[in-house]
């Protein structure tokens, strides 16, 4: 076994006396003989003579135990978190939390793991006890739903209003666009992207959470191309947007970012980086973190890195058709067709830096894909299926009722189970 030796440094002639004299203390303050001064008052209590003088030796003593106390439960706790995403589980029991009654025409979102509730006449958000957090009325005919995190904006596909909704706190804000709305994307802070139609013209507003606007870009589609897809980073200093050109028979797609913050205020329009796509058409751009960006297109996926100018890094190449896309804050999901017919489809799972860390092929036809941490659920709203990132399948089973909506529990063996009338928890064992 290898021994350190740490230097103690020469505190001089009276080196020898002062360790001497520590060893003394020690064996006043054990026998609770020690007064703290230079008597020895021996009708002092003990633990008031250790309150007042602790020695050297028994700092470093005491420091000593709470660091080895703070990493063996540091390892415990990561031990307990691998096991658990890792763990098979063979059966499940469903209890009932609550009775609710969602409108058939509605949608249900995770916003914050509540339970966001949308539909024409409204939206209203639950949390998983059932209990109505907040309610909003409204008039549209196609509502459009950005989320992220705890924010979501709602607003009318050719309308002029976007209202900003809090998970806990209900509506934050109400934006008045002016013009037909086409998309929205809204960031953490509660800053909305907005791509809006004026004639022959396309906008793309930013606004803050009180309806003012931060900056706009203009686009056409000779000199710049139709916005298909925008999205705002969480801290909404960034933007990206997927353009498309059309030449003659070609077709050329645009990815375009946008810096709002103090990066940006030297480039024309804000423009800090593009890159272009010959023969792809890019439907789909989001930020993972503020510095981590995706886009995907039917041949391609592309990561981008960096909180002020972006760049284009791993490409992920397929020749199968790619059936759809789902992405997290830490993983992009590809869903594929398998051409072999083997399986109905081929999810493919890679993190932020675009590496592939699991395959899970299947034959559900699923209806839902969602990211809980590390692990991934595939439901066809009667049954689920759950996979760790890695592909590791943990449970397949039956739902039991018609659900509209699976939530993330605190626990890792348990789920929230939202059907139209009811609440349930689904234990896993």
């Amino acid at each position: 076994m290898a021994v350190v030796k740490f230097h103690v440094p020469d505190r001089g002639p009276d080196r020898d006396n002062n360790d001497d004299q520590d060893r003394e203390y020690d064996e006043q303050i054990e026998d609770g003989s020690y007064d703290g001064g230079g008597g020895n008052d021996r009708s002092k209590p003990a633990g008031e003579a250790r309150r007042r003088k602790m020695t050297r030796r028994q700092k470093m003593s005491l420091l000593l135990r709470i660091a080895v106390f703070t990493c063996v439960m540091a390892a415990v706790i990561v031990f307990i978190v691998q096991q658990q995403s890792e763990r098979v589980y063979s059966g499940s029991e469903f209890r009932e939390v609550t009775n609710v009654s969602i409108p058939s025409a509605a949608t249900c979102l995770n916003l914050g793991n509540n339970i966001l509730i949308y539909s024409k006449d409204g939206a209203s958000c639950m949390n998983q006890s059932g209990s109505t957090l907040w309610s909003i009325s409204y008039e549209m005919q196609q509502p459009v739903v950005s989320v992220c995190g705890n924010i979501a904006a709602i607003g009318d596909y050719e309308g002029s209003t976007v209202h900003v909704l809090n998970a806990t706190e209900g509506e934050t804000g109400t934006i008045a666009t002016n013009m037909p709305l086409r998309a929205i994307s809204v960031a953490s802070n509660g800053e909305v992207a907005a791509v809006l139609e004026d004639s022959d013209t396309t906008w793309i507003y930013i606004f803050d959470i009180q309806g003012n606007t931060i900056a706009y870009v203009k686009r056409t589609m000779e000199q710049s191309g139709y916005p298909l897809a925008v999205t705002l980073s969480p801290d909404g200093t960034l933007m990206c947007c997927s353009q498309l050109t059309v030449e003659s028979t070609s077709v050329k797609t645009s990815v375009a970012f946008y810096n709002f913050g103090a990066v940006g205020q030297s480039e024309t329009d804000r423009l800090v980086a593009g890159y272009d796509y010959e023969g792809e058409v890019v439907p789909y751009v989001r930020f993972l973190s503020n510095n981590v960006a995706v886009s995907v297109s039917d041949t391609r996926t592309t990561f981008y890195s960096g909180e002020e100018k972006p760049a284009s890094g791993t490409n992920i190449f397929y020749t199968s058709d790619l059936e759809g896309v789902w992405s997290s804050d830490s993983y992009v999901a590809l869903l594929f067709a398998d051409p072999a017919g083997e399986e109905a489809y081929t999810l493919d799972i890679y993190n932020a830096s675009g590496k592939e860390v699991g395959s899970i092929p299947f034959t559900m036809d699923y209806t839902s894909v969602q990211f809980f941490g590390d692990r991934v659920v595939i439901d066809d709203g009667q049954s689920m299926m759950l996979y760790s990132v890695n592909g590791t399948l943990q449970y397949s089973g039956s739902m039991g009722d018609a659900v509209s909506l699976v939530l993330p529990s605190t626990s890792a063996n348990r789920l929230t189970l939202v059907t139209k009338s009811s609440i349930k928890t689904m234990i896993l064992k």
